[in-house]
Parts: structure tokens; C-alpha cells; sequence
């Protein structure tokens, strides 16, 4: 396959994704409302849903960006920024995610999305680094 057909298939493969977590972001409005109601620890810095949304807007905005555009603006900072979001590296994020013995199994399933969203984010970085290295 083409280095231009392996970016258009990678680009397609990230808005379904994109699509998809806007659909489940949606479906877990029920247990978001529930998590906000139950109240939070005032030792935190930041709420489970304040992560989350904090997550959410850095990896969904670039992959909105990959999506929409034909280049990618500092690539290399991109890459690093990426791998700055793991989403389990955020503390309250893998404590819930982990924790079996709670429900929220859509909420946790949007988790599981963003994370594999970030990673398709990554991998488009790097076919597309490649690509500009080749062609330069």
C-alpha cells in the first residue's frame, strides 16, 4: 500500500473512532450525572470527570485535527504531547477503570475508546513523520 492510501485509511480509521466516542460520550451522560451527584474526596485536585473531560479535550481535539487536515503543525511536539495523555497514567482514571467493583461499564468503556483513540493519533503521527522524512 502507498504511503498516501496507508494516511487515508489511518485518517478514515480516526473518524470512526472520533465518531464512535462522540456516540458513547452521549450514551454515558446517566453515570456521568451519577458520579457527579455522588460527590467527590476535597484532598483531590481534579474530580474523575474533570480528568476525563481534561482527556477527552486534548486527545479528541487532535484527532480532530488529523482528521480534518493534510498535515500535522510540529509533529514532534504532537508525539510528545501524545505521550504525555496516557489516560491510565491519570491516578483517579485508573483507580475507577480498574476498580471492579463498580458499575459504570459505559463509562469505562469511553475510557477504554479515548485511550485507543490516543494510540491511532499516535500511529498516524508516526506513518505521517515517515512519509515527510521520504518525501523530503
Amino acid at each position: 500500500m502507498e504511503s498516501s492510501e496507508a494516511l487515508d485509511v489511518q485518517k478514515k480509521h480516526v473518524s470512526q473512532v472520533l465518531k464512535q466516542l462522540a456516540d458513547d460520550y452521549q450514551q454515558t451522560r446517566d453515570e456521568r450525572r451519577a458520579l457527579a451527584l455522588a460527590g467527590s474526596d476535597d484532598d483531590i485536585e481534579f474530580t474523575l470527570l474533570e480528568e476525563l473531560e481534561l482527556l477527552t479535550v486534548s486527545i479528541r481535539g487532535l484527532g480532530l485535527q488529523f482528521a480534518s487536515s493534510t498535515s500535522v503543525n510540529d509533529s514532534r511536539e504532537t508525539v510528545a504531547q501524545m505521550k504525555r495523555l496516557k489516560v491510565f497514567d491519570v491516578p483517579i482514571v485508573a483507580q475507577f477503570y480498574f476498580d471492579d467493583s463498580i458499575g459504570f461499564d459505559r463509562l469505562k468503556l469511553y475510557i477504554s475508546l479515548l485511550d485507543y483513540l490516543r494510540l491511532l493519533v499516535l500511529e498516524y503521527l508516526e506513518v505521517s513523520m515517515t512519509t515527510e522524512s521520504v518525501a523530503a
